[in-house]
């Protein structure tokens, strides 16, 4: 499991919750760091409760065609 989060202690809350990669938003391309930890082929599903903004984004991310 992947998740975002906005500061270094939220990250850790995330870890300590589950998630195999934390990816700082603020600091980080989400998209590539998802891709990079799922060899190339991006996330099977996207839970993004603040939507609008990062609707392109999370699209990218997603792991069209792979494996079908």
């Amino acid at each position: 499991m992947a998740t975002t989060a906005g500061s270094p202690a939220k990250l850790d809350v995330c870890r300590e919750l589950g998630a195999d990669v934390v990816v700082n938003y603020r600091d980080e391309d989400f998209v590539e760091q998802v891709r990079l930890a799922a060899d190339g082929h991006g996330a099977d599903v996207v839970l993004d409760n603040m939507g609008g903004a990062y609707l392109a984004r999370n699209i990218d991310v997603l792991a069209t065609g792979v494996g079908w």
